[in-house]
């Protein structure tokens, strides 16, 4: 039977001379025909093919060339409308679907999509989706990062784009079966040749194989699939680069599932035994254990910067995501590249904040403005030859403070100090203690004062004392006492005042003991000088006659009766 072909350029029936085609699955399909007339590029063409009255679509797309050929023929490269995907299409979407990453290709091409229906990944979001590449790149990077299992994408016979699984598309559910009679010759094993037929089409299974491409030649069709063994230039490539097989040339993921060694002071580093090491698991690109793959033993990890004893460490707990590489591609030089937070709740950070966190009570944290914060439950220890602090303005709280200064401390404050003690305070010295001011020294207590000196207690005043006791005073001196005044003393007692001891001696150029009025010792020298008057003249006097008073008998009464006053005067202050 006749195999039979219609061409339609814009809608427009045209001769068709000559055609050959070639149709790929995942990939735009195109074709070279020669047609009678005229055509230009971006015209419109579908070619129909088919058997008797029943035609079908075959191919849809647009003329991208045409050339002038011989005898008034047009010679024209086709393409599928799909080949707009050979065009870079650049995307970066947060929380993209499946479903919304071909709307926004739809929209930036005119194309139209087909999605598979109750399909789980099309509505599935994942973090990020970003491409940069072509279209085509694009789509196959969304079947990856979708975790679309045997994922492709077709240009359907209406012009529509199918996206998906392949056992989610039209062909699974449409097996054809050929007989070997009616294949013509076969290349490699997965090539065969057979009479065009609108149902062969890439994707088509046929004869239990997936076809990955149809060429088309006018009258037969070369179905090609692919094969179960390797090129013989993939075979010879994974040859002479091995690390391309395994994916060593690629960053690859793997999860650490335990410490594999502790490291002390002084213990070597080495690929032997690296000590400051982790046991990995490798993880496929969908993020699942690799259970093909036995763990990697003793991974090194980073340490940020090299020296002897030097870096920057903390063990990785397990479950915790890591970037492995391979040195030189070589599987017996594994190392971690970076240690990932995925899957580990997120501390408090903001944007401009610098944090370094153990745990949320133990943190080092700067924040936007450069507020430093560095914080722990438990101690903080500073060990230095020098501890050097500036600061405009300092603060401290503390629950208790205790300082241990192993020699000499000094502080200088170039202003005002101030101590405030809602307790006691107590300063204790195992020698000396000065405390001098170049103005003035005020020591004020609400309750008792006690000094306690164990040797010699001198007071050094270069101006005035004033001392003020609202009670009694009393002081007890187990040695002598000793004052030396270099000018006048002057006491005022209200009351009354006792003196008791075996000797006393009072001197002086002028003495003056009285009551303000009378001079007692005045009143006593004058008394003793009326005594000593009265008495010589006691001694000198003469009876004129034996009968008569004494010549002096008026005077002595006199100095008696001035003794008499004197003697009241010192009765009026005696005690």
């Amino acid at each position: 039977m006749k195999l039979n072909k219609r061409l339609n350029i814009n809608g427009q029936p045209v001769t068709l001379a000559n055609d050959k085609l070639m149709l790929e699955l995942s990939a735009a399909g195109r074709g070279i025909v020669t047609v009678a007339g005229q055509a230009k590029v971006r015209d419109r063409v579908q070619l129909d093919i088919g058997y008797g009255q029943r035609m079908e679509p075959y191919f849809t797309g647009i003329v991208t060339k045409a050339v002038p050929a011989e005898n008034g023929h047009t010679k024209l490269v086709i393409k599928e409308l799909a080949f707009v995907l050979g065009t870079r299409l650049t995307i970066s979407l947060q929380h993209a679907t499946f479903r919304r990453v071909l709307e926004w290709v739809g929209e930036e091409t005119g194309l139209a999509f087909v999605l598979p229906a109750g399909a789980d990944y099309t509505d599935r979001p994942i973090p990020n989706f970003t491409s940069a590449g072509s279209g085509a790149q694009l789509l196959q990077n969304a079947g990856r990062a979708f975790n679309i299992p045997d994922f492709c994408w077709y240009q359907q016979q209406d012009g529509t784009l199918y996206a998906g699984s392949y056992q989610h598309s039209r062909w699974p559910s449409r097996p054809v079966t050929i007989d070997q009679a009616e294949t013509g010759a076969q290349a490699g094993g997965n090539t065969i040749t057979v009479p065009a037929s609108p149902a062969l089409r890439p994707g088509a299974l046929v004869n239990g194989n997936q076809i990955t491409r149809v060429e088309f030649d006018g009258t037969h069709m070369r179905l090609q699939w692919a094969g179960s063994q390797k090129t013989p230039q993939q075979r010879q490539m994974e040859q002479q680069y091995p690390e391309l097989a395994a994916g060593f040339h690629l960053p690859q993921f793997g999860q650490v599932i335990a410490v594999a060694d502790h490291a002390r002071a002084g213990e070597l580093n080495d690929p032997f035994r690296p000590r400051y090491a982790v046991d990995v698991q490798m993880l496929d690109e969908n993020g699942q254990p690799d259970q093909a793959v036995p763990v990697y033993q003793a991974v090194p990890l980073p340490v940020l910067f090299g020296g002897p004893e030097q870096g920057q460490f903390q063990y990785p707990v397990e479950g915790t995501l890591v970037e492995l590489g391979f040195a030189f591609g070589r599987a017996d030089q594994p190392f971690i590249r970076t240690v990932l937070g995925t899957g580990w709740p997120l501390p408090d950070i903001q944007p401009g904040e610098q944090l370094q966190q153990q745990r949320a009570e133990v943190f080092q944290r700067t924040d936007p403005a450069g507020n430093h914060t560095l914080a722990t439950d438990q101690a903080i220890h500073h060990i230095a030859a020098q501890l050097t602090q500036q600061a405009d303005d300092y603060h401290g709280e503390f629950g208790s403070q205790h300082t241990t200064v192993a020699q000499h401390s000094t502080e200088a404050v170039a202003g005002r100090k101030l101590i405030e003690a809602l307790g006691a305070i107590e300063l204790l010295a195992g020698d000396d203690i000065e405390l001098a001011t170049l103005a003035n020294l005020h020591l004020v207590a609400a309750g008792e004062r006690v000094d306690v000196t164990g040797g010699d207690y001198q007071h050094g005043i270069g101006g005035n004392s004033t001392t003020t006791i609202q009670g009694n005073r009393s002081l007890t001196v187990q040695g002598n006492e000793q004052r030396t005044t270099q000018g006048n003393t002057t006491e005022q007692i209200t009351g009354n005042k006792t003196s008791t001891a075996q000797a006393q001696v009072i001197q002086g150029q002028s003495i003056v003991l009285g009551n303000g009025t009378h001079n007692m010792l005045a009143l006593m020298i004058s008394m003793m000088a009326n005594v000593q008057e009265a008495l010589q003249k006691l001694d000198g006097h003469t009876h004129p006659d034996h009968h008569q008073p004494p010549n002096v008998q008026g005077q002595v009464a006199g100095h008696a009766g001035n003794i008499g006053t004197i003697k009241g005067n010192l009765q009026s202050f005696t005690g």
